[in-house]
């Protein structure tokens, strides 16, 4: 299960490399002008209760053990998140010839539920939902009434015909919940569970070590 789901995602990355390295800058950009701002203005005004981004931003689950492990901080989708450790080519290498676990809770997860589930999902995503098996799942994306593009996500089958998680982007949340709100005529029981689920992101490029990590899952 998580070898198939790994390999959807990565031939979709590999197809955006550009726009992945531009993120990427962004991404250090903003960790540079927070880095800043914490040592010459926040931290000389503030206790340290409040220190360093709790006033504003969220935490994970997992926050205070990146914190302890000596992990690069910087706010992302709202939330005080891991963008480093040793830095980008100690960890790209290391996804490339062993295994990666990312911090992913930040992102936005739906439970769909009951009958209608599968046809509401049918209808607002593009791929074909209804080949997914029980612990399966397939990349798909919202598309909007004009042929573009709402989001993209994650599309799990917890139960067949039945019970669904969506995965979409952390910025995105509000924007993806209304869209597929505003399609499910139907009733469909949904539950927006972003604020209550951690979400980790194993990354891994040697099938023996998916073989491991099955051993930890009964799905």
């Amino acid at each position: 299960m998580i070898y198939d789901v790994q390999f959807t995602i990565c031939h979709w990355q590999n197809r955006k490399v550009a726009k992945i390295r531009v993120e990427v800058v962004v991404v250090i950009c903003v960790a540079t002008l927070n880095s800043y701002f914490y040592k010459n203005i926040f931290k000389s005004s503030y206790p340290l209760s409040l220190q360093p981004n709790k006033l504003a931003m969220k935490n994970t689950p997992f926050t205070h053990k990146h914190i302890e492990l000596g992990a690069k901080m910087a706010e992302f989708a709202g939330y005080n998140m891991p963008i480093s450790y040793t830095g980008i080519n100690d960890e790209h290498f290391a996804v490339r010839n062993s295994v990666g676990v990312f911090d992913v809770s930040h992102m936005g997860e739906f439970m769909l539920k009951g009958n209608g589930a599968l046809d509401l999902i049918q209808r607002v995503t593009t791929n074909d939902a209804s080949k997914l098996t029980n612990g399966k799942a397939q990349y798909s994306c919202l598309p909007n009434d004009n042929g573009g593009i709402v989001d993209d996500l994650l599309v799990y089958c917890v139960e067949e015909n039945n019970v669904y998680m969506l995965v979409v982007n952390a910025s995105n949340i509000e924007k993806d919940w209304n869209w597929i709100s505003k399609h499910n005529t139907a009733n469909v029981e949904m539950h927006n569970v972003s604020e209550k689920t951690a979400l980790l992101a194993i990354q891994v490029h040697n099938i023996h070590i998916c073989q491991y990590l099955q051993s930890f899952s009964g799905i």
